[in-house]
């Protein structure tokens, strides 16, 4: 249902989420949820309430709390779901601090989105984005 190589989530100026996305099945209703934990899309069947739905391939989800992280979960009308996040964290002192989630793994499989991280120089971490990583669980 979802092209994945067209699903993005960046944040605008004002620090809300700009969630894309390419259908293969365009006009289709889809579902748009948010969670501060990816866990939830991963081990339940209930994703919650929608912050929105639409039959357009783009929504504007308003930020509610920008010292978290949030992720998306998309589901068509058809039942097809994908699990998205922004890729590139918004740190001001790690220009390329980026989540590896949901590229594809072996057999098909895809990486869990908060899981694996990369990023180069840390040493300009501000306070607020080492509070921001923490809340991530980065441990290593």
């Amino acid at each position: 249902m979802f092209d994945l190589t067209a699903c993005h989530v960046e944040r605008n100026d004002a620090q809300d989420y700009v969630v894309t996305w390419h259908s293969f099945h365009p006009g289709q209703r889809v579902n748009v949820y948010m969670s501060e934990d990816p866990q939830r899309y991963y081990d339940s069947d209930d994703p919650g309430t929608p912050v929105a739905q639409t039959t357009a391939e783009r929504v504007v989800v308003r930020n509610p709390d920008k010292a978290v992280r949030h992720y998306f979960y998309l589901e068509s009308e058809r039942g097809d779901g994908v699990i998205l996040a922004e890729r590139k964290l918004a740190l001001e002192g790690a220009s390329n601090f980026r989540d590896l989630g949901g590229y594809e793994a072996d057999e098909g499989r895809r990486l869990k989105w908060g899981k694996l991280y990369r990023s180069s120089k840390l040493s300009g971490l501000t306070d607020t984005d080492i509070s921001y990583v923490k809340r991530l669980g980065v441990t290593l």
